[in-house]
């Protein structure tokens, strides 16, 4: 678990972005008619966030309670076509830092971490000047409409029981994913080694702030429509998993099951349940489940959600098996 995510360390990030770089010169030069070139796609994003929060009711978590900042993303995605129709690369990364940061502070002066800026010692060090992190760097693939695939620094689709924590900017992870048609549906295997959320600059970091390690995950998924009628299956484990509080490994099994309606043109109900069969964190089988409805009106939208009474373990039971926390 000593291996960064950090991109100078990785070679094939290095040979994308050189080749990213080039295809510019080589399209601005030469009339082409290659897929690679011709559906390629840039996009720019800049995203602001403030937060002031200052809740004193528990002493025991007091520091981790005030939060003053104003913070930003930005953020740029660049994602080549298929060459030959079967082969391509994605690049994405992006800048963070704080506006202002009055915050909490620690004994050495840095303020407490949030979401959308750096965290450069775990919980600490947020509001220390931007910083670069290359999120995605992949390399992507298909055949027909038979199969597709990416491998690299990838985001997970979601098709299954791994994804991605909240953010305006994705988690990293580094791993594959490959997607098959089976029938009418979609069947999705993902395979990772390593993560590092959003907010972290390097995998190392993420072990620290987790207090937990695991040695790699994998998830199966299987999506498909009829009629009006969606719905989304998932299985996976995490193979030793070992928290910073005991001396023993699990490898705990997820489940996943969603299910959509289309009552009409404009109108869904979905629910879900997930859970995590962890004898350590859990002493079984921990779940959540879910009901949510989704209107929409010309420009207007109305999505709520529901969360049954396990509501509370929802943070503990997503960052338990794909991003473990204690």
């Amino acid at each position: 678990m000593n291996n960064s995510l950090q991109p100078q360390k990785s070679l094939l990030t290095l040979a994308i972005i050189s080749a990213l770089t080039l295809s510019p010169l080589a399209m601005a030069q030469t009339p082409t008619n290659n897929s690679f070139i011709n559906g390629a796609s840039l996009t720019t994003k800049f995203i602001s966030d403030t937060r002031v929060r200052s809740r004193n009711d528990n002493a025991n978590f007091n520091s981790y309670s005030r939060l003053n900042y104003s913070a930003y993303n930005a953020i740029v995605d660049l994602n080549s076509g298929y060459y030959n129709n079967f082969i391509g690369v994605d690049v994405a990364g992006y800048l963070a830092g704080d506006v202002y940061n009055n915050s909490i502070q620690n004994d050495n002066g840095q303020y407490l971490s949030n979401e959308i800026s750096f965290s450069h010692n775990q919980d600490w060090g947020a509001g220390n000047g931007p910083h670069l992190k290359l999120y995605t760097a992949a390399v992507k693939f298909k055949y027909h409409d038979l199969f597709s695939g990416k491998v690299g620094l990838i985001q997970s689709t979601g098709n299954g029981t791994v994804g991605n924590v909240w953010s305006f900017v994705p988690g990293t992870y580094r791993g594959l994913e490959v997607n098959a048609e089976v029938g009418s549906g979609k069947l999705t295997y993902f395979w990772t080694d390593k993560y590092t959320a959003p907010w972290l600059l390097s995998e190392d970091d993420y072990v620290g702030w987790a207090n937990t390690q695991w040695n790699y995950l994998h998830s199966l998924g299987y999506a498909n429509t009829v009629g009006d009628f969606s719905y989304n299956l998932g299985i996976g484990q995490a193979m030793d998993v070992r928290y910073s509080d005991t001396t023993r490994s699990v490898n705990p099994t997820s489940y996943k099951f969603y299910t959509r309606y289309q009552l009409n043109p404009t109108t869904q109900l979905a629910a879900d349940f997930y859970g995590v069969n962890d004898k350590v964190k859990y002493n079984g089988l921990g779940y959540m489940t879910g009901l949510s409805l989704h209107i929409n009106h010309g420009q207007w939208s109305w999505l709520s959600h529901y969360v049954m009474p396990t509501a509370i373990m929802i943070l503990k039971l997503c960052h338990g098996l794909f991003i473990p926390t204690p």
